[in-house]
């Protein structure tokens, strides 16, 4: 006697695997729909502002930083001797003394941006506000030896420093007018 089996049951039977694997895609694409739209919020972790490991170090790469970037061409001689008193007489003094050959540009104000440890020193990422070009950045390596804080390697204009406290993610005010634009938009 053979036993009969219903086509519902056979067709579920082939089509099953089918259907679990569809039933996972949808579940996996709402998440991520979801997470597009209410994504978690990020952990930034920093360090305290106005805390520095090196404050002499710091406040020497501010001081280079300042002569560095400020010059005048009509009078260069005050600008390569405060380098000069920076750096002394090596590479890192000779290569940071060419001036444009005309115009001049004040430095208003410096702060770190950023401060890090490398195999040559401290890198401190260095703001300077300017009058010409508004704010500059500067990295600029700082030694400690035996005599007090050295400028070791060379300075590099960089771009500004990527912001810690801010977040890629939408603040709660963002996720509001999100959702307000997303109703107009439905309507």
């Amino acid at each position: 006697m053979k036993r009969r089996v219903s086509v519902r049951r056979l067709r579920w039977r082939e089509s099953y695997n089918r259907v679990l694997l569809s039933v996972v895609l949808v579940a996996l694409g709402g998440f991520g729909v979801w997470r597009a739209v209410d994504p978690p919020r990020a952990v930034v972790v920093e360090r305290p502002v106005g805390r520095l490991a090196d404050p002499t170090s710091a406040a020497l790469a501010e001081r280079f930083t300042d002569a560095f970037l400020g010059y005048d061409a009509a009078a260069p001689q005050p600008r390569e001797d405060t380098l000069r008193a920076i750096t002394g007489d090596g590479p890192v003094g000779a290569a940071s003394m060419s001036v444009p050959a005309d115009g001049r540009r004040r430095v208003r104000g410096t702060r770190i941006v950023q401060d890090l440890e490398t195999s040559l020193g401290r890198r401190y990422v260095v703001e300077a506000d300017t009058d010409t070009d508004g704010p500059m950045y500067l990295a600029v390596t700082v030694r400690r030896t035996e005599d007090g804080p050295r400028i070791v390697g060379y300075p590099a204009i960089v771009g500004a420093p990527r912001p810690v406290r801010r977040s890629i993610w939408p603040t709660g005010a963002m996720r509001r007018r999100m959702r307000c634009a997303r109703s107009a938009s439905a309507r």
